[in-house]
């Protein structure tokens, strides 16, 4: 019977493979909804910009400016927290990227010695199932009188 002297290491970077997909999806759906909220900040911060324009075309007071600007300061500085977390992410899903690509050449490494080692057994079987065959026919044709 055929049995693999690699299966357990085989198995392993199955199992690996499988956890690295799972991180990656995860990972990507975090970059996905770090983004949306990039967006949004985006989309706020460019409605009180024009709001702001808006009321200095007016002439209105300066303390109400003042608020604006200050707000707009704090969006900012949650822009540049985000696109630094989303930088993180990135390239936390490019790390994983390279040890998935990695993970899964050792698996076909392996998956491919195993069809080979299957395939050598499996001829080599054949080879003794044939010689077995002839022995059968050549004492079965020279038969004691």
């Amino acid at each position: 019977m055929y049995h693999f002297k690699f299966q357990k290491i085989l198995d392993i970077q199955r199992i690996k493979e499988e956890k690295l997909k799972t991180e990656l999806l995860n990972y990507n759906k975090i970059l996905a909804l770090s983004q949306k909220q990039l967006d949004r900040i985006l989309g706020v911060k460019n409605g009180y910009e024009k709001e702001l324009m808006e009321k200095q075309r007016k002439g209105v007071c300066n303390s109400s400016i003042n608020l604006y600007v200050t707000f707009l300061n704090k969006l900012e500085k949650d822009i540049e927290e985000h696109q630094k977390e989303i930088d993180m992410i990135k390239k936390e899903i490019q790390l994983i990227k390279v040890q998935l690509i990695e993970v899964a050449k050792r698996r076909k490494m392996l998956e491919s010695l195993d069809e080979k080692e299957r395939s050598d057994y499996i001829k080599k079987i054949e080879g003794e199932e044939l010689k077995h065959i002839d022995e059968i026919a050549i004492h079965g044709y020279i038969k004691p009188k």
